[in-house]
């Protein structure tokens, strides 16, 4: 999820020395919302999992951990027993190598509004993170094609 969302949000940074910063940002952010808003969800997981006989769930599998997991939480969060887990696991692989990436041919960057992408994550709410199905609108406003609108 980040690794796409990364790559939609900040990716487009190849004449913005900032954008794996903002990349690094959203990382974070994402994993403390997931992770925070999930607590009382993840420790039923757990339970779950020991109480299905699969044993201690983060020293499980991937696949068992997918299983036990809300079904709010991104797959690719799966394995990671923490926050910080989550957060340095996804800044590795979702922004390293953001400054080497640009938009699509055509598009334009737009690093206020990967700004406001980073601060509306931040500023979700539990119960929209559990109804999570999109990525707040403002990231979608990062890359845009010269003629497509972009609000201030």
């Amino acid at each position: 999820m980040i690794g796409v969302l990364g790559a939609s949000l900040l990716g487009c940074s190849k004449s913005d020395p900032a954008a794996t910063a903002l990349c690094n940002q959203y990382t974070a952010a994402t994993c403390e919302r997931f992770f925070t808003c999930g607590a009382d969800d993840l420790a039923a997981a757990e339970a779950d999992a020991e109480a299905d006989a699969t044993g201690d769930l983060w020293n499980s599998d991937c696949t068992t951990q997918q299983a036990h997991k809300p079904a709010y939480f991104p797959a690719s969060f799966a394995c990671y027993p923490s926050v910080a887990d989550c957060t340095a696991h996804e800044q590795a692989k979702a922004c390293s190598d953001v400054a080497d990436t640009a938009c699509d041919q055509g598009e334009t960057y737009h690093a206020d509004k990967a700004q406001d992408c980073v601060s509306a994550w931040q500023g979700l709410t539990c119960d929209e993170i559990k109804a999570f199905s999109t990525q707040p609108i403002v990231c979608s406003q990062i890359c845009t094609l010269p003629n497509s609108s972009v609000s201030p």
